[in-house]
């Protein structure tokens, strides 16, 4: 039964760990697969406010961030503003889920030192 006390508690305590840290680590593979579509949004955005700012512009070095007129610098200012905007959005959002973040750097780090381990043993 449940309450004998004569039972060896320790294989129960191991697999209690163990299904503990697969579902964090499914938890932590789960939200970086989220992370990786939020970055790849990001990209697309900054992608459509690429060519909306080139648009209108003959000169193509202006993709490679050469800026020979006053337009050039103008509509520089306004992507770094738009890029600034998008950043900070991010930013604010990790912060916001900085709760969830703070454990799975620690899951992330016992991934890696139990296949440290792993490796010292063979």
């Amino acid at each position: 039964s449940c309450g004998n006390d004569l039972e060896d508690p320790k294989p129960k305590i191991v697999v209690f760990a163990s299904n503990n840290i697969m579902e964090a680590v499914n938890q932590y593979r789960l939200i970086r697969n989220l992370i990786q579509i939020q970055y790849s949004t990001y990209g697309y955005i900054r992608n459509v406010l690429n060519r909306f700012f080139l648009m209108n512009r003959s000169d193509r070095n202006f993709e490679y961030g050469i800026q020979r007129d006053q337009i050039g610098k103008d509509t520089l200012n306004h992507r770094t503003i738009m890029k600034y905007m998008i950043n900070q959005h991010l930013s604010n959002l990790k912060k916001s889920q900085k709760k969830w973040f703070d454990p799975l750097i620690l899951i992330s780090r016992t991934e890696r030192s139990i296949n440290l381990n792993l490796g010292t043993f063979w």
